[in-house]
């Protein structure tokens, strides 16, 4: 029955794409080489107007974007003239079946096209920059597949008007034109890091955080310089990735961009990095990676003092513990870096809920644990496990807990 009424709705939206201005005598039919130099044309050279303005040549020519003869909408759409984010073929991106967008988002992105195009709309449907962070932002809110795919296919489209400039006779448009601007970029990379995927799509956000730079260099956009939330973001979809070598490519990132720009990196942006040392969802080598790596950023930024940081939040040492902890009890390293750790938090008042509840649980070590813990523990041997962390963190010093962060949720 869904199958049924998903065919009836498409075939209804496909009979009112063909009423539409498509066919209007009013909207010019362009043969695929002169749409192609339009859009060559672009906006420097034709005014932008709310109406389209009639040709003879309507009648003559079917416009290259709409096959007219197929009533399945991903037939719609013609992969050479047009960025068909739908064609997995062309575009390496998946189809778009079953999600409550893939209507909306064509329509955005083909409204976007043609005005790049044609240099006006081609209906009175107009496309604004709030309209397309309106969209992105009702992507953002429904988890649905692919959603990562669709809200770049928006941004691409957006970012075509980048090296377009207004007419010199009236030095501005006489409409909006639809940049993207900073809210739209941070919803994009806010898809990006809610999406699960291959360690290209972690890439392909960098590449988008990498495009801000460059609107910022290049282009004078103030707005746009990125900061510890985009490289986060950055993070955060690394942390969603599949690949098992996720964490070298990450760690790789976080340490060249460090030393290239150590303005652009808050303590938080290594809290997410362990969060993808620690995420171990795709097999043992991954985990075994993710440890040793998370022991080499230690080494680099606590042992060796390479980077000049500020205080560390308390996230920072709970999710070290995790990372480290898959290593084997027999390694030199486990016993060392839990001690190393737990030590430090201490040291710095920063013993929360969550690092101390991973190190009573994954400490392994009796020396260790009798080192820091052991008088509070034979205290709560009787209790239950999480009654015991409660009663251990009430026990311990002040000093140990004082810049500590509570735990969300």
């Amino acid at each position: 029955m869904r199958r049924v009424l998903e065919q009836r709705s498409l075939a209804r939206f496909s009979q009112r794409l063909r009423n539409s201005a498509y066919d209007s005598n009013e909207r010019a039919r362009l043969t695929a080489n002169e749409f192609a130099n339009s859009g060559r044309k672009g906006l420097n050279q034709r005014p932008l107007s709310t109406t389209a303005q009639s040709t003879d040549v309507s009648s003559q020519y079917k416009s290259p974007l709409i096959h007219h003869e197929s009533n399945d909408w991903r037939d719609w759409f013609s992969a050479t003239e047009y960025a068909n984010p739908w064609d997995a073929e062309e575009s390496g991106l998946h189809t778009l079946e079953h999600v409550p967008l893939d209507v909306e988002t064509r329509h955005i992105v083909q409204l976007l096209h043609e005005l790049y195009l044609f240099g006006q709309p081609t209906t009175n449907n107009r496309v604004t920059t709030e309209r397309c962070n309106h969209t992105l932002k009702h992507m953002f809110s429904i988890p649905i597949e692919d959603r990562a795919d669709r809200a770049d296919a928006i941004l691409k489209r957006m970012e075509l008007f980048d090296n377009l400039k207004p007419p010199s006779q009236c030095g501005r448009w006489p409409l909006e034109v639809p940049r993207p601007n900073r809210e739209t970029y941070n919803l994009v990379l806010q898809i990006f890091a809610k999406t699960s995927g291959t360690r290209e799509l972690a890439e392909r956000a960098e590449a988008i955080v990498q495009k801000m730079e460059w609107r910022y260099r290049t282009l004078g956009e103030l707005d746009m310089k990125p900061h510890a939330f985009h490289w986060n973001c950055v993070m955060l979809t690394y942390k969603e990735c599949t690949d098992w070598d996720k964490s070298l490519y990450a760690a790789k990132l976080v340490l060249e961009r460090l030393r290239h720009d150590p303005t652009v990196f808050d303590p938080s942006l290594f809290v997410n990095l362990l969060r993808v040392f620690a995420h171990r969802h795709a097999n043992e080598k991954a985990a075994l990676l993710g440890a040793n790596l998370a022991i080499k950023v230690w080494q680099d930024m606590i042992e060796d003092n390479s980077f000049e940081l500020p205080e560390l939040p308390s996230h920072f040492y709970g999710h070290f513990l995790q990372a480290i902890r898959c290593l084997p009890e027999e390694n030199q390293f486990r016993a060392q870096y839990f001690d190393a750790c737990f030590l430090r938090a201490c040291q710095e008042g920063k013993i929360n809920r969550i690092t101390l509840d991973e190190f009573l649980t994954h400490v392994r070590s009796r020396k260790v644990s009798d080192k820091h813990i052991g008088i509070y523990t034979r205290k709560t041997v009787s209790l239950s496990k999480t009654d015991a962390v409660d009663a251990i963190l009430e026990m311990m010093p002040d000093s140990w807990k004082a810049n500590a962060e509570v735990p969300s949720g």
